[in-house]
């Protein structure tokens, strides 16, 4: 079964206080079956761009927008995993996601549409970020 955004984030906070250094990227989310996350009835996707590399994906389960990056191949920037940083600061471009966890950015940043992308989950059918680095 397909996990919500909003389940995915509320598993997340969950188990955030349950590891001594926070996220690590391979660790995933408590939920994660396996299934595709979807909203409707799509899975959602991703389009992610850094320095002239546009790289298009279906978004896994369990994965912060960073790891995806990582996956994806386009060398993002990052250092603390931790949200307190924002070495990994990317902007959405298109759709939304949300940030379990923020320690640096303002409002205004966050209105921008800037996110700390090993914080972020999507909240969209479609996601598309820039690394303006």
């Amino acid at each position: 079964m397909a996990k919500s955004p909003v389940a995915l984030a509320l598993a997340f906070a969950a188990m955030w206080d349950q590891t001594p250094y926070g996220y690590a990227l391979d660790d995933g989310f408590p939920l994660d079956d396996g299934t595709a996350m979807t909203i409707g009835d799509a899975p959602i996707t991703l389009t992610i761009i850094r320095r002239g590399q546009t790289v298009d994906m279906v978004y896994d389960p369990g994965a912060a927008l960073l790891g995806m990056a990582l996956d994806a191949g386009v060398n993002p920037p990052f250092s603390c995993l931790g949200g307190a940083c924002a070495t990994c600061i990317a902007r959405v471009t298109k759709g939304t996601a949300t940030m379990i966890e923020n320690n640096v950015l303002s409002e205004e940043e966050r209105a921008d549409g800037y996110i700390l992308t090993c914080q972020a989950i999507p909240t969209s059918p479609h996601v598309t970020f820039i690394y303006e680095d």
